[in-house]
């Protein structure tokens, strides 16, 4: 069973982005958490120092096999490795990879479909094909919008499969010919759900924060609890307007890593003055976390990567629950 996942030149995208990761940090460079979308292929991939594979709470339990039928690819291909970890991938060294490249549904999942406008989380592993030599895999979920509104991965062919499935690629290489496998492993609705928690709500953090001073976070014993979507606590509520997704405004903020609460990013950092930006053209969970919040607020959010990072999978922080400290100062430009 094949398809057609994969526009010309397009097979690296996964594979740019698992070389990549851990190479920049799209929030430390100043200003705010900026909207992002998927990588472009790079056209190589080269080997790289093998971190620790993944695991994840998926909600499917086996990948029923494809039958090979008449594709190469897949009667040359040996897949290892339980649901819901990073697979273990091995093609035959006499394959011959097509100039195009192929790709092919190796396994079916038993979880859930996806359905279109969803982001899909995965796993995944690139091996050289004549030996197996490591070129990357993601030690946690990275994610893809469906369909992809950047990049050439044509992911609108992932509507439709199931979580649990796994599909393989061969493609040419400027070194060796190599090999990806990537585990759909969950799916998140496109807008996230903001749920309104209270201050020492159980797998919160807890945060301190007198106007005119940087805030303070604190996790609890025993790590954050990761939201599905964003969790928001009002530490105190301001009396202006109440902002909306498609406003301008200035604000303070902090922002730390939801794993060892180390910061990351804060106006602070580069002054007294707050920092304007529109809520249009920072991450999902900003701008939908913001949104119907008064102005003069100062909220906490828990962002989980899929709102936060997880589509900018070169980023440091594209697996890394975001904790934000934000005091909403005015709004600008009201649109």
């Amino acid at each position: 069973m094949s398809s057609t996942f994969l526009r010309r030149g397009a097979v690296l995208v996964a594979v740019a982005a698992l070389a990549l990761a851990g190479c920049s940090d799209d929030a430390s460079e100043g200003g705010t958490p900026s909207a992002t979308g998927t990588p472009s292929a790079t056209g190589s991939a080269t080997p790289t120092e093998e971190p620790t594979p993944g695991t994840y709470d998926t909600a499917a339990t086996s990948c029923t096999p494809v039958a090979a039928g008449d594709s190469k690819l897949l009667a040359a291909t040996t897949l290892t490795g339980d649901v819901g970890t990073t697979p273990e991938i091995k093609i035959d060294p006499k394959f011959e990879v097509p100039e195009k490249g192929e790709t092919a549904v190796a396994c079916t999942g038993d979880g859930p479909k996806v359905a279109e406008g969803e982001l899909v989380s995965f796993l995944a592993r690139v091996v050289t094909i004549a030996d197996g030599t490591h070129l990357g895999l993601t030690s946690a979920p990275l994610f893809f919008p469906t369909p992809a509104t950047t990049g050439t991965l044509d992911t609108g062919a992932l509507a439709g499969l199931t979580v649990g499935t796994r599909i393989v690629s061969a493609f040419p290489n400027s070194g060796s010919a190599a090999a990806q496998v990537f585990e759909i492993v969950d799916t998140f609705p496109a807008t996230p759900e903001v749920t309104d928690a209270k201050a020492g709500d159980a797998g919160l953090p807890t945060a301190t924060a007198e106007k005119g001073t940087k805030p303070t976070v604190k996790l609890p014993e025993g790590g954050i609890t990761i939201p599905r979507g964003i969790s928001r606590v009002v530490l105190e509520e301001g009396d202006g307007p109440v902002v909306e997704k498609t406003d301008t405004i200035a604000a303070h903020y902090l922002g730390v890593k939801g794993s060892d609460g180390t910061e990351f990013d804060s106006s602070w950092s580069r002054g007294d003055e707050p920092t304007e930006f529109p809520l249009s053209g920072v991450v999902s969970g900003w701008t939908h976390g913001l949104s119907g919040v008064k102005a003069g607020s100062t909220v906490m959010l828990v962002i989980p990567p899929a709102y936060g990072y997880g589509l900018n999978q070169s980023s440091e922080l594209a697996t890394e629950t975001m904790i934000f400290v934000v005091t909403i100062e005015k709004v600008v430009d009201a649109k």
